[in-house]
């Protein structure tokens, strides 16, 4: 990645998820410390896990899933699909047990420490994520001393649109105060969700590209594989 001169931005916005926390970790190890408590197979329920949670957020702005609803059609469809309908019952202690253990862990991803610190000095700083606030609001405050770095957290609750409809970065701006698209830039590991929709506003971003991706060949905007790699 050629350097970003981090000065030309008035905000810098970051994801959660995959950015600044490690929710693959997190969801892996909740689903398992689930399944073993209410003895379920436990590489068949993440197995279903992942599937029905990407349905289920394919969905959700169509269907107006609250969070509540979320994680119970989640867990009666993972049940479902594992013939263990007759689990049905234990519903609200298996989503109970599973979202408190998923946001009972800290789990900011390494080198955030080193970055987010510098990148304020440059900034007005943000998180912008797809989550609801009562599961994202948690694992922000996990982030201890760094979480003070963030001027505010915007989440869909905010406005009533996902990161895959260009109203969120319209309200998102506005909430930052509108300032020019240029001197805004969108940081997240999602090329979908965090860059796709900012660049068709003439927003600048950086995508976290992960191990061993590269960027499609039709792009060109700035990518890194981790936000810890980031030069300040």
């Amino acid at each position: 990645m050629m350097p970003l001169d981090f000065s030309q931005f008035d905000w810098i916005f970051f994801d959660l998820d995959g950015t600044l926390w490690d929710h693959d970790t997190a969801a892996r190890e909740a689903v398992r410390a689930t399944a073993s408590a209410f003895g379920l197979p436990p590489d068949e329920t993440i197995a279903h896990f992942h599937a029905v949670n990407a349905a289920i957020w394919r969905e959700i702005s169509a269907r107006n899933f609250d969070f509540d609803a979320l994680r119970r059609e989640r867990w009666s469809r993972i049940l479902a699909a594992m013939d263990q309908r007759d689990r049905l019952e234990d519903l609200e202690k298996i989503s109970d047990f599973h979202i408190t253990r998923y946001l009972g862990t800290p789990r900011p991803l390494e080198g955030i420490d080193r970055v987010i610190p510098r990148l304020a000095q440059h900034a007005r700083l943000a998180i912008a994520t797809n989550g609801f606030h009562v599961s994202q609001d948690p694992k922000v405050a996990h982030l201890g001393e760094l979480a003070d770095y963030f001027e505010f957290v915007f989440c869909p609750d905010d406005c009533g649109a996902l990161k895959s409809d260009p109203a969120f970065y319209e309200a998102l701006a506005a909430r930052a105060g509108n300032p020019a698209p240029q001197r805004m830039l969108m940081v997240g590991d999602s090329l979908k969700e965090d860059i796709e929709n900012p660049l068709t506003l003439g927003w600048q971003v950086l995508w976290l590209s992960g191990e061993g991706k590269v960027p499609p060949s039709t792009t060109t905007h700035p990518s890194i594989t981790s936000l810890s790699l980031v030069q300040v």
